[in-house]
């Protein structure tokens, strides 16, 4: 498990010490670090990159309030869970000013170390919980991303699938036109004629138009009638997947 990082931002020499004390005693072996100004607990939380932000509020030039709002304006900082310190109770004027400026907890002052640690371990919690849905989230958008990368690459592979499948489509149509033997495209349960290319109605000596409104066993000779009815029975039947017979 990671150490614990506790930042402490006080300019109270007396507080800094109680709070040392107090983080060392409730959670032995953290690491603590102090600043007694709202710039240098900037700096430091940018370096040290802590679990939990002590906050003063009442603090020369910079105070905890405005502190407070520049660390949550950073993206690398502004998860970091910040419990402001005080020794008044707090009003509805602080409240709102310290909620607004991105605060999660008070501690008041002089320092009770069950409340410390309380609301040190709350915000801890807070915090993993937060981190979980900021890692599941992080997932969803993974998985989002990568799958739609995937359907980018299949709609591709399938408009180039469609587009060969036209081009086949082209090549069979330009053949079947232009074979120099006869080709039709005949149901072979009713004996329909879909389709027949020219030089096959030139070999039956009739017209492309006229082909179509005819029947196969009508340009049969009687002699190979039978067979083609046999063939055909087979085919429709599924045990042939075609025949060739020579007219």
């Amino acid at each position: 498990m990671a150490k614990l990082k506790v930042l402490a931002i006080d300019d109270g020499e007396d507080n800094l010490d109680a709070l040392t004390t107090g983080v060392a005693h409730a959670f032995p072996g953290a690491d603590f670090f102090a600043a007694a100004t709202g710039p240098k607990g900037i700096e430091l939380a940018l370096a040290k990159n802590p679990d939990i932000i002590l906050l003063d509020i009442v603090m020369p030039g910079m105070d905890g309030f405005e502190t407070c709002r520049r660390l949550k304006e950073d993206a690398r900082l502004r998860h970091i869970p910040v419990i402001f310190l005080t020794a008044l109770k707090p009003d509805k004027d602080t409240l709102e000013k310290a909620f607004a400026a991105g605060g999660e907890a008070f501690v008041l002052k002089p320092l009770e170390l069950w409340e410390l640690t309380a609301q040190i371990r709350t915000m801890l919690k807070n915090k993993a919980a937060h981190n979980l849905q900021r890692t599941d989230h992080t997932k969803l958008e993974i998985l989002v991303t990568q799958r739609t990368r995937e359907l980018a690459d299949e709609l591709t592979a399938r408009e180039k699938a469609l587009e060969s499948l036209k081009e086949s489509e082209e090549r069979f149509k330009t053949i079947f036109a232009e074979a120099p033997i006869g080709i039709a495209l005949i149901d072979s349960l009713t004996g329909h004629i879909y389709e027949v290319n020219r030089m096959f109605a030139s070999l039956v000596g009739r017209t492309m138009e006229q082909m179509l409104d005819i029947n196969w066993r009508s340009i049969t000779h009687p002699d190979d009638m039978q067979k083609a009815l046999d063939n055909m029975a087979l085919l429709n039947a599924g045990k042939i997947s075609g025949f060739r017979m020579e007219k």
